[in-house]
């Protein structure tokens, strides 16, 4: 044993003199490369700060070019809408964004019409910021675009944004640019860098640092050769020498400019420098040395006197700060618990092995208080199964009015004073308030992109309608085509209502109705959709000849039954034999209509969404999402029930529509309901 001891201490003392050796050389070779290479480090640092400084431009850049988006945006929006949209307008774009003070439209008498104003700014904008944007806007008029000089009255970092929109008006926006520049305080918190920012008009922006503005006034030439670089929207780099440095500030060394441009638009930019000391890196080599000397020493004496023991001890050392650590930081997340616990809503209690509270929250307390016997069985039940249970109460003591569900769970592994965690929450209105909120949502948005819609397709359509009626002119009038033709004409300018009625999508309106011969416009939908039948395709029509009327707007039911067919068709594509049918049937004091196919129907995860806006199954381009959704907010708009239920084989849409003879005038505020 002795020998294997000894054989043992010699490799270890022969591992410590070749590590010592090892750490011996490298440290060497490190000093004679730091030594060696002090001019690379130089150019390293100067392409660092170019990249540096680079990487804040970019940033920087995006910035600027959202403010530009959003005034071209806004600029197309404010064409042709009325001052209530305007303002409406403004007032989401100012609440979307929080780097917006203040936001308006100008005439060409440069007094502004709608001025909007963010609540949420902590010094609201002055005349003399407001007087600023009416400026911008004049000279937007002008020029197409404009920003204002470098400060406004109020807030240096102010600047105003303006866009024409049309010969006698401009849109304008007050910005808070300081959010723009917080990139820069990275390279600002560097002790040893300086920075330097022009704005527009070639004059330094409040972000400059003290020590170059003291000088930008009356500037030493080589700070006057910079500023000319800048104001010219130079880029790159270059090195003042540390004897025409002095001015700056820093201790003895050379100092590196690194220059880059922001472009604005249409020839607009800001200029960016940063102004970089090298005798850090001169020092940071000289202090790295003398560690490295100092720390190779160290090192070697303690490798080879008390490697081994300094080993255990550090090693005992880690392990005894670890469990420190994380004695501190459970101790942290426990207190932090007990706190969340307390505050939250949500009643939370824990009971012992005898069913007694240990712990409670506040919630809790109020609802049970000392005694819980109302739920005295449950409690038992889960202490002695160990298994979880939960249980809805609706309008019961001790909960009161309202949806309570009560989750009652076993501590695993259970302890004297924590056997059973008992959990209430109260889900009243949270499911309503869910449902009600995701369908606003959704509304709101098909109310925004309309207005898009209505552009994009009204006017070509208004091509193809004036092609259609000089083609029409130009045919005898017992031309085979007149027929096709007067259909396209009559579908354009249904095509046309629709995108009229998807302007009010949003908003519930009142359907201008009249007595609709049902069975005529199942035929209509048939014939205008038989171009599309493939072979194996059939559309039915189950519908009397004398059935009740409807009372409706024509137009929107051969919508409805529309965007319910071609749903249906899409369903069953690729079947061999597939079949879609329209039926109707009179019914009590209504209309039973439905839309029936024998496709693979409606997954029951997605029955519940398919009238959501924009939701579709459908492959990319293949569907917008808004057919069922047009169909549900028409049937309200009529009072009309819509049901989506499943069949032996494939899915149906069933409407209730009231007949002629029941209609009464009344609307019921009805949503489509999925069974």
């Amino acid at each position: 044993m002795s020998d294997e001891k000894q054989a043992q201490n010699r490799k270890l003392l022969i591992a410590l003199a070749l590590l010592s050796i090892a750490m011996t050389a490298v440290l060497l070779a490190t000093f004679y490369l730091i030594q060696r290479d002090s001019d690379e480090l130089a150019l390293r640092f100067q392409e660092e700060r170019v990249a540096q400084i680079q990487d804040v431009s970019r940033i920087v850049t995006e910035s600027v070019g959202d403010v530009t988006a959003d005034l071209e945006f806004l600029s197309r929006l404010v064409v042709g809408a009325s001052d209530a949209e305007r303002e409406a307008f403004l007032q989401a774009l100012l609440g979307g964004v929080g780097a917006y003070r203040a936001g308006a439209v100008v005439g060409k008498n440069g007094v502004a019409r709608q001025v909007i104003v963010d609540p949420r700014a902590g010094e609201l904008p002055g005349r003399d910021d407001i007087a600023a944007m009416e400026k911008a806007a004049m000279q937007a008029l002008k020029e197409g675009t404009s920003v204002s000089p470098l400060a406004l009255n109020q807030d240096p970092w102010l600047r105003a944004f303006a866009q024409k929109t049309s010969a006698s008006e401009a849109v304008v926006l007050l910005v808070d640019t300081q959010s723009f520049l917080d990139e820069l305080r990275i390279l600002a918190s560097d002790p040893h860098t300086w920075l330097l920012v022009l704005g527009p008009h070639g004059s330094p922006a409040p972000s400059t640092s003290s020590p170059i503005l003291e000088h930008v006034s009356n500037p030493p030439e080589a700070l006057a050769e910079v500023l000319e670089r800048m104001r010219k929207g130079e880029r790159g780099a270059l090195k003042i020498k540390a004897a025409d440095a002095q001015w700056v500030g820093f201790e003895d060394g050379d100092v590196v400019v690194a220059m880059e441009r922001v472009e604005v638009r249409d020839g607009v930019f800001w200029s960016i420098a940063s102004f970089s000391s090298l005798a850090s890196i001169r020092n940071a080599q000289s202090s790295l040395q003398s560690r490295l000397i100092g720390f190779a020493t160290a090192l070697i004496l303690v490798l080879i006197l008390f490697g081994g023991y300094a080993f255990v001890v550090v090693r005992k050392t880690a392990i005894l700060e670890e469990r420190l650590r994380t004695t501190a930081y459970l101790s942290h997340l426990h207190e932090k618990a007990h706190k969340v616990v307390q505050s939250i809503p949500i009643a939370v209690g824990i009971l012992d092995s005898n069913l007694e509270i240990s712990d409670q929250n506040k919630a809790f307390k109020e609802i049970f208080g000392p005694e819980f016997s109302a739920i005295r069985e449950l409690l038992v039940e889960v202490s002695q199964t160990r298994t979880p249970r939960s249980k809805i109460f609706e309008n019961a003591l001790p909960f009161g009015d309202g949806v309570f569900q009560l989750h009652v769970v076993p501590i695993e592994p259970q302890a004297e004073d924590a056997s059973v965690v008992v959990i209430v929450e109260n889900l009243s209105d949270l499911r309503t308030l869910e449902e009600q909120l995701l369908r606003m949502e959704k509304l709101a948005t098909v109310g925004v992109l309309a207005a898009g819609i209505a552009h994009e397709i009204g006017t070509p359509l208004g091509v193809v309608r004036g092609r259609a009626e000089l083609i029409q002119r130009k045919l005898e009038s017992e031309s085979t085509h007149q027929r096709g033709l007067e259909v396209i004409i009559e579908q354009i300018d249904r095509v046309s209502r629709t995108i009229q009625e998807l302007l009010d999508f949003s908003r519930i309106k009142e359907a201008s109705v009249e007595s609709v011969d049902l069975h005529a416009v199942a035929l209509q939908v048939r014939e205008l959709l038989s171009y599309e039948l493939r072979e194996g395709l059939t559309i039915d029509v189950s519908i009397p000849n004398d059935i009740s009327t409807i009372q409706a707007n024509p137009d929107q039911v051969q919508q409805v039954l529309l965007n319910l067919v071609i749903n249906a068709i899409d369903a069953v594509q690729g079947m061999e034999e597939a079949r879609v049918e329209i039926g109707a049937r009179d019914e009590s004091g209504h209309v039973l209509i439905w839309v029936e196919d024998n496709g693979p129907g409606i997954p029951s995860a997605d029955r519940h969404r398919v009238f959501d806006p924009f939701y579709t199954t459908k492959k990319r381009g293949q569907g917008t999402g808004l057919g069922l959704t047009v169909v549900g907010q028409i049937a309200r708009n009529h009072g009309v029930e819509v049901s989506l239920s499943e069949v032996s084989k494939g899915a149906r849409v069933e409407l209730r529509w009231p007949s002629s003879r029941n209609h009464n005038g009344h609307r019921a505020n009805t949503m489509a309901v999925v069974q």
